[in-house]
C-alpha cells in the first residue's frame, strides 16, 4: 500500500510540474514557423491567443494567456511598435513567469512583424532610440518589460 501511495504521488508531482512545459514548448515550437514580415493577424493565429491553465504543483495553478502581455513602445520620431510576449520558458520551475521567460515579437504600427526574441528587442531599441527604455530597464522601479508602457490611443 506504501508503494502504490510513493507511486501515486510521484505521477501526481511529475505531471504537475511538467504542466508549464505543456504550454512553452508548443510555443517555442510555433516561433520557428514565424517570418519576418508577416501580418499580426497571421502571426497571433499561428502562435495562439488561447488561455491556457498550468498547474506548476500540486497546489498552484497559473493561468497563462497567450500572448502572455503585450505594451505599446514609442520611439523619438513618434512612431509606435507593438510588442507581444509569449511564455517559452520556465527557467526556474518555480510557477512564476519572469521576464526572461518571455520572447517577444515586435510589430511596427502597420501591424507587420518586424523580428522577434529578447536580442532582436534590445537591438531594436538600442537602433530606434526607444523613449524612456533606459530608465526602465536600469531603476528596477518596473516590474516587467522593456519599456514604457502606453495604452492603446
Amino acid at each position: 500500500m506504501k508503494k502504490m501511495i510513493t507511486l501515486l504521488a510521484f505521477v501526481l508531482l511529475t505531471t504537475g510540474c511538467s504542466s508549464i512545459a505543456n504550454v512553452t514548448t508548443p510555443n517555442r515550437e510555433r516561433l520557428l514557423k514565424l517570418s519576418l514580415g508577416m501580418g499580426q493577424k497571421e502571426a497571433l493565429k499561428l502562435m495562439g491567443t488561447r488561455r491556457m491553465v498550468a498547474k506548476p504543483d500540486l497546489f498552484e495553478t497559473i493561468v497563462i494567456n497567450n500572448p502572455y502581455r503585450s505594451e505599446i513602445l514609442e520611439d523619438k520620431d513618434g512612431k509606435y511598435y507593438e510588442i507581444l510576449y509569449y511564455v517559452t520558458e520556465n527557467k526556474y520551475d518555480d510557477g512564476v513567469i519572469k521576464d526572461e521567460d518571455l520572447t517577444p515579437l515586435v510589430f511596427n504600427s502597420d501591424k507587420i512583424l518586424l523580428g522577434w526574441g529578447t536580442n532582436f528587442l534590445k537591438d531594436f531599441i538600442d537602433r530606434n532610440q526607444i523613449k524612456n527604455i533606459s530608465q526602465s530597464l536600469s531603476s528596477g522601479k518596473k516590474k516587467s518589460g522593456f519599456g514604457k508602457s502606453k495604452k492603446n490611443k
